[in-house]
């Protein structure tokens, strides 16, 4: 079976499109990417699809982190 530019492949083995998984913004984003010939300037615009999709990163996770990172090795105990 061939895969066209712009499908997703999913765990379950099922094939999807971009535009199923991310809507309009994935529509625009196979369409340009398929338009650009120079693989540095796909990259990049990869990479600001990718970017823009992402959620904000939340401080709060970051602070969580580094206390869990300087508990990790220590035994908690529970009085």
């Amino acid at each position: 079976m061939g895969r066209s530019r712009g499908t997703i492949v999913t765990k379950a083995g099922k094939e999807s499109g971009v535009e199923d998984a991310f809507g309009e913004a994935g529509r625009q984003f196979a369409a340009s990417i398929l338009l650009i010939e120079d693989e540095t300037n796909r990259v990049e615009l990869a990479e600001a699809f990718i970017t823009h999709i992402l959620p904000q990163q939340d401080e709060n996770v970051r602070v969580i982190k580094q206390i869990v990172d300087k508990t990790d090795n220590r035994e908690v105990q529970i009085l």
